[in-house]
């Protein structure tokens, strides 16, 4: 194959350029790549994030607020009764639904699970979460930006999500676009920890994050896990054997940053399984007889 492709660029004297790109490549053109990388990052944490805005008012809750998560071992917690709150994040609501239980009151979905042209990888890695939301209703619907871009680029692109997210019949009474600079600020001033202009958390803390600041109080989180990682709904990527989730979460350090921030100001956040209030240090969510 490598005699094959030199023929082909002797023949179309295109040699010497081939050459000098695999020169770059190998020396210096990584490292630029590299370095502008790094800039770019560098602009975002001194300029984007800080005078980023969340470009709408935020909903107001009040009273229990039951989060839920992704992972397979949601389930309804003791003492749950209809005026409770119900927050999902991403495509939990496959599993609230599946629970029996009422129409959210707020969904968090990353634009990813709806938009991702033109990447394979993209389509395989999020196709699970679409299928799970395909013909869903929730009331309030956040979408999380997932690119810091100008203001123009932006409308453009959360047009073409609002307009997938209709295509898939995920129904709500009301829509918003969170910008993706702005989720990086909200945390760090919620939790007051500058880290978190770097590192961001999963949508399923931040969204326990975002009921907590919104009202909601205690937080009892339902559907997490930091060992389990695959999914509560249908997802061969996630769930196959050997698949994407079998191989670790990309913010753990985030979210375990995020629970010592809050076992530390003993705010009324609960596990609402046994198993990850062992994980978290969370206490388990006991009602109060």
């Amino acid at each position: 194959m490598l005699f094959e492709k030199l023929k082909s660029h002797i023949k179309n004297g295109t040699l010497m350029d081939s050459l000098v790109y695999l020169i770059l490549r190998a020396t210096g053109f990584s490292l630029i790549k590299s370095k502008i990388k790094e800039l770019i990052i560098k602009k975002h944490q001194l300029f984007d994030i800080p005078k980023a805005k969340p470009g709408f008012e935020f909903p107001r809750i009040n009273g229990p607020t039951l989060v839920y998560g992704s992972a397979p071992s949601a389930l309804i917690p003791n003492g749950y009764t209809s005026e409770w709150n119900i927050l999902t994040a991403n495509s939990s609501q496959y599993l609230t639904d599946k629970l029996g239980l009422k129409i959210p009151d707020l969904s968090l979905v990353c634009t990813t699970t709806f938009f991702h042209p033109n990447n394979q990888h993209e389509i395989n890695y999020n196709i699970g979460a679409l299928l799970a939301l395909k013909g869903k209703q929730t009331s309030k619907l956040i979408m999380l930006e997932d690119e810091i871009c100008g203001e123009r680029t932006r409308e453009k692109r959360n047009k073409k999500i609002k307009e997938s997210v209709d295509l898939n019949q995920f129904v709500y009474k009301d829509i918003f676009f969170l910008p993706y600079a702005y989720r990086f600020k909200f945390v760090a001033d919620v939790l007051k920890d500058k880290y978190f202009y770097t590192d961001a958390l999963s949508t399923g803390f931040f969204t326990a994050i975002f009921a907590y600041y919104i009202g909601g109080s205690p937080i009892i989180m339902s559907g997490f896990s930091f060992k389990n990682q695959k999914h509560g709904y249908p997802d061969d990527f996630f769930n196959s054997e050997g698949g994407r989730g079998d191989k670790g979460r990309g913010e753990l350090t985030g979210d375990l940053r995020a629970v010592e921030i809050i076992l530390k100001n003993k705010w009324p956040f609960y596990a609402a399984e046994k198993q990850f209030s062992v994980e978290s240090g969370l206490p388990y969510w006991e009602p109060k007889l």
